[in-house]
């Protein structure tokens, strides 16, 4: 059995980078190499080898991109804080945050920067959310707020009906995922559209997809 992450004890900060991208990956560790806070930096281009590394390497703090080939970034923070609790993560992204703000904040990560910013700004970002414990801007905060209201309205059953509608499965589909009667479908989403005064599949299929309820790789 692995035995689980230990807090590292060195003063410098030790640095995991998690990003399929080759380039991305390199950029930013000959930036972050070349300044005398940090102690190492590594790289990993997927979930598997990013867990194996954090075990083996015991990061201070993860530079992770949301989207990566064998999971997704939201899942991958879950599961590293699981067995690394004092891992600090920082997602990162060249989609707007406003497509899973909600998500960013809830999957335990303690900040977002976009992929659009400069390298001097992600060495900022990180000795920010070092320090200050997390690293959100107010956008962030009010859309996630606002989307986490609108979802909370949802059960989880109606949720998992919504996300077969925006998928494009037609009830008899959805009815057989979720072990139920075509009825039972009709009902939740009848209920759907009263909930959200949403009165139109295209309408609920849009509803769906702009709160990010399918995975980041989902093409409709």
């Amino acid at each position: 059995m692995t035995p689980p992450c230990k807090p590292a004890v060195e003063a410098l900060l030790k640095v995991l980078i998690v990003d399929d991208h080759p380039v991305v990956r390199k950029g930013l560790r000959n930036y972050l190499d070349n300044h005398a806070e940090f102690a190492a930096v590594a790289e990993a281009g997927n979930a598997e080898e990013a867990l194996v590394k954090a075990r083996e390497l015991s990061p201070d703090l993860v530079l992770m991109d949301i989207d990566l080939p064998d999971t997704d970034g939201f899942a991958l923070t879950i599961a590293l804080r699981k067995g690394c609790p004092h891992i600090k993560v920082i997602l990162i992204s060249g989609h707007s945050p406003a497509r899973f703000a909600h998500k960013i904040i809830e999957c335990g990560a303690c900040g977002f920067i976009p992929k659009t910013s400069s390298p001097a700004d992600f060495l900022r970002a990180i000795q920010t959310a070092w320090q200050q414990g997390q690293l959100f801007s107010p956008e962030i905060i009010r859309i996630a707020a606002e989307k986490r209201r609108l979802l909370d309205k949802i059960p989880p059953r109606e949720r998992e009906v919504l996300v077969g509608i925006a998928e494009g499965l037609a009830n008899k589909q959805i009815a057989h995922r979720l072990g139920v009667g075509m009825r039972t479908i009709e009902t939740h989403r009848e209920k759907i559209m009263r909930r959200l005064h949403i009165h139109s599949v295209a309408g609920l299929t849009k509803f769906a997809l702009r709160h990010n309820l399918l995975p980041p790789n989902h093409t409709p």
